[in-house]
C-alpha cells in the first residue's frame, strides 16, 4: 500500500510538472520578451542565439503546457521570419499560436497573429485568405483590454489592410480611406498610457504618413505629386524629431520608401543620401524586401546622375535578389497552397464524417421510431384482434347452446313471441284479448325461411306504402288487434309514428332478414330492405336508429363483416381464399371496399385478421 500511494505521489508531481511551467521557464521566457522589445526599438535585431533561444523555449513551453510563453515566443518567431520572407514558416506559427484556444492569456496574442498571417498570405498571392485573416484580427481587438492597445492594434490593422486592394487592384481609393483611418487611431493613443511604450504611438503616425506618400506617388490613379511632398515633409520632420523612437523594421521600411519618393521626384541625391542609409541599417537588422527596393532605386538614381559603374552594380544586385525572392515566393505559395488544400480536405473530410455520422444516426433514429410505431400498432391490432375473437367464440358458444334447446324447427326457422301491451288514451292499460289479456297481447311471428313474403320487386319512393294500413301489406295480421288501438310510439323525436303492433311485427321482419342473410346481396340498397319488410324507406331509416342504433349503411355493413367474420372463424377453407373473393362471397362491390369497411369495423385488415387465425390454427 505505501508504495502504491508513493507512486501515485511520483506520478502527480510528474503531472504538475508538465501542467505549470517551472519559475526558471517563465523568467526565461519573460527574458527573451524583453530583449525581443529592446531590439524592436533600436538599430539591431536579435543574434542568432537569442534566436535559438527563443525556439528553444518556444518548444519547451508547449511541452510544459505554458500558455503564455507560448503565445509570446510564438508571436515573436512569426514576427521574425515573416520580415525575413519566411512566409509559410510564419504562418505555420500563427496556425500553432491560434489553434485550440478561444481564449488566450495574453489579450493581444489573437489579433496580432491573425494579422500578420493576413500579411503573409497577401505577400504569397492568396489574397482571399489575407482577407480573411485580416477580419479575424479586426474582430479580435475588441477582446483587447486596454483602450489604447485597441487604437494602436486598429491602426496597424487598417494600415495592412490596404495591402489586399493594392495587390489586387481593387478599390484602390479605400487605400487612402485605411491610411487615414490608421492615422486617426493612432492620434487617439493617450500620451500618459506608462503600460504602453512611447514610440509604439510615434511609429504608427509616421508610417501611416510615410503610407499615403507611397500611395500618391505609386498607386494613385492619376498620381498627385504634391500631396505625396507634403505628406513626405511630414513624415521627414517625424523621423527627424524622433531619434532613438523608430523601430527598426518601421525605420528600414521607411528609408526605403522615402528614398524611393524622391526618386520619383528627380531628387537623386536625396534618394542616394537615404538609400544607403537604409543598406548600412539593414546589415544589422536583415529584411530582403526592404533592400531589393533599396538597390532598385540606387541602381535608378545612380543611372540618372550618370554613374554607370554603380548603377549596374546596383541592378546586377536587384536582379540577383529579386529572382531569389520570386523563386523563394513561388516556392512557398505552392507549398501553402499545398498545406491549405490539405487543411481543407482534411476539413471537408471531416465534415463528410460528420454528415454521415449524423444521417446515420437520423436513419437508425428514424428506424428506431419506426420500430416503435410498428410495436405499438402490432399491439393495438393483437388488443382488437383478441377482442374479435372473445366476441366470436362468445358468439359460436352461444349459438351452440341455443342449437342444443332448438324446439325442433327446421334449419333456418324459429318463432318469435312478441308482447304488445296496448294502453288507452287515457294512459291506462287496455284489456286485450286472447291468451294475454289484461296483461298485455301476445303475438308469435314465423321467422323462417319458408314463411310467406311478398314477392321482391324494385320501386320507387313514389309508389312505397306511406300509411299504416299499408305499411304490412303481406305481413301475417293480428285478426285480434283492436280496431279502435290508439296507442302510439314516437320514434326518435323525428314525429315518424308507428304504432308498438306494428313495430314489432317490423322487428320480427327484421331479426328474419338478418337470419336468412338477405344482406349479402350485391345488389341490397334501402328500398330492397324498405321492401322487404312491407314498409317504407323512411320508417326503415328510423327503425334502425332506434332498435339498431346505426344508419343505413354501417347496420348492412356491420352484418356483411360479421357473417365473413364467423365464416373464417369456423372454416378454415375461408382463410385460403383470395380477399377479392371474401369481398364477393360478403356482397361487397370491390376488393378495396371490403378491406376499408372491414378495417372500419374491426380495427385491422383482414389480412392480418387471416394471418393471425392461421397462426393460432383455430
Amino acid at each position: 500500500m505505501k508504495i502504491l500511494i508513493w507512486l501515485s505521489a511520483v506520478l502527480f508531481c510528474a503531472f504538475m510538472s508538465n501542467a505549470q511551467p517551472s519559475d526558471t521557464l517563465a523568467v526565461a521566457v519573460e527574458q527573451i520578451h524583453q530583449i525581443i522589445i529592446q531590439a524592436d526599438n533600436s538599430d539591431t535585431s536579435i543574434t542568432a542565439s537569442e534566436f535559438n533561444t527563443l525556439e528553444h523555449l518556444y518548444n519547451q513551453s508547449i511541452k510544459r503546457q505554458y500558455q503564455l510563453g507560448k503565445e509570446i515566443c510564438g508571436i515573436a518567431l512569426l514576427r521574425y521570419n515573416m520580415r525575413q520572407g519566411h512566409y509559410q514558416k510564419a504562418i505555420e506559427f500563427g496556425r500553432q499560436v491560434t489553434s485550440g484556444h478561444q481564449n488566450f492569456i495574453n489579450s493581444t496574442t489573437a489579433t496580432e497573429a491573425h494579422r500578420m498571417m493576413g500579411l503573409c498570405y497577401s505577400n504569397l498571392g492568396l489574397y482571399n485568405k489575407a482577407m480573411e485573416e485580416y477580419r479575424q484580427s479586426l474582430d479580435a481587438i475588441n477582446l483587447v483590454k486596454t483602450i489604447d492597445f485597441q487604437h494602436y492594434l486598429r491602426a496597424i490593422s487598417y494600415e495592412n489592410l490596404t495591402s489586399y486592394f493594392e495587390q489586387t487592384n481593387q478599390h484602390l481609393d479605400s487605400i487612402e480611406y485605411y491610411y487615414k483611418l490608421s492615422i486617426r487611431e493612432a492620434e487617439m493613443i493617450s500620451d500618459t498610457n506608462s503600460r504602453m511604450p512611447s514610440n509604439y504611438k510615434f511609429n504608427a503616425i509616421l508610417y501611416g504618413h510615410r503610407d499615403l506618400a507611397d500611395y500618391y506617388l505609386n498607386i494613385r490613379k492619376p498620381s498627385d505629386p504634391k500631396k505625396a511632398e507634403k505628406e513626405i515633409e511630414i513624415a521627414l520632420k517625424l523621423y527627424e524629431q524622433g531619434a532613438g523612437k523608430v523601430m527598426i523594421a518601421n525605420k528600414l521600411t521607411f528609408l526605403a520608401t522615402i528614398a524611393q519618393s524622391f526618386c520619383s521626384q528627380r531628387i537623386f541625391d536625396k534618394a542616394i543620401q537615404f538609400g544607403q542609409q537604409g543598406l548600412s541599417l539593414e546589415v544589422s537588422a536583415p529584411s530582403p524586401y526592404d533592400r531589393v527596393s533599396i538597390y532598385e532605386t540606387l541602381a535608378k538614381s545612380y543611372l540618372a546622375t550618370n554613374s554607370k559603374e554603380a548603377s549596374a552594380q546596383y541592378m546586377n544586385l536587384y536582379t540577383a535578389l529579386k529572382d531569389s525572392l520570386q523563386y523563394s515566393e513561388k516556392r512557398q505559395t505552392s507549398a501553402t497552397v499545398k498545406q491549405l488544400l490539405a487543411s481543407e480536405n482534411k476539413a471537408h473530410s471531416k465534415k463528410t464524417s460528420i454528415l454521415i455520422q449524423w444521417a446515420v444516426s437520423s436513419i437508425l433514429a428514424v428506424l428506431f421510431l419506426a420500430f416503435i410505431f410498428w410495436k405499438i400498432k402490432s399491439s393495438m391490432l393483437r388488443k382488437k384482434y383478441e377482442s374479435q375473437m372473445a366476441q366470436l367464440r362468445e358468439e359460436h358458444a352461444l349459438s351452440a347452446a341455443n342449437g342444443s334447446a332448438s324446439s325442433g324447427l327446421p334449419l333456418g326457422r324459429a318463432e318469435k313471441t312478441i308482447t304488445i301491451t296496448d294502453k288507452g288514451a287515457d294512459g291506462n292499460t287496455k284489456p286485450g284479448t286472447g291468451a294475454g289479456a289484461g296483461s298485455g297481447t301476445a303475438i308469435t311471428v314465423s321467422t323462417g325461411p319458408d314463411s310467406a313474403l311478398p314477392p321482391i320487386t324494385e320501386f320507387s319512393e313514389e309508389n312505397t306504402p306511406t300509411n299504416e294500413s299499408s305499411l304490412l301489406k303481406g305481413v301475417d295480421e293480428d285478426p285480434d288487434a283492436d280496431a279502435n288501438l290508439e296507442q302510439r310510439v314516437i320514434i326518435n323525436g323525428s314525429g315518424t309514428i308507428i304504432s308498438d303492433q306494428t313495430e314489432a311485427k317490423l322487428l320480427a321482419r327484421l331479426e328474419k332478414f338478418e337470419r336468412t342473410h338477405r344482406y349479402l346481396r350485391r345488389d341490397i340498397n334501402l328500398a330492397y330492405l324498405a321492401h322487404y319488410l312491407g314498409t317504407n324507406q323512411t320508417y326503415v331509416t328510423e327503425l334502425l336508429k332506434t332498435h339498431r342504433g346505426t344508419t343505413y349503411v354501417s347496420y348492412v355493413n356491420q352484418l356483411k363483416i360479421d357473417y365473413i367474420k364467423k365464416k373464417l372463424y369456423e372454416d378454415p377453407l375461408y382463410r385460403e381464399y383470395k380477399i377479392t373473393h371474401l369481398a364477393e362471397v360478403c356482397g361487397f362491390a370491390s376488393r378495396q371496399v371490403f378491406i376499408t369497411v372491414f378495417k372500419k369495423h374491426t380495427g385491422m385488415p383482414p389480412s392480418y385478421f387471416i394471418a393471425q387465425l392461421k397462426q393460432e390454427k383455430i
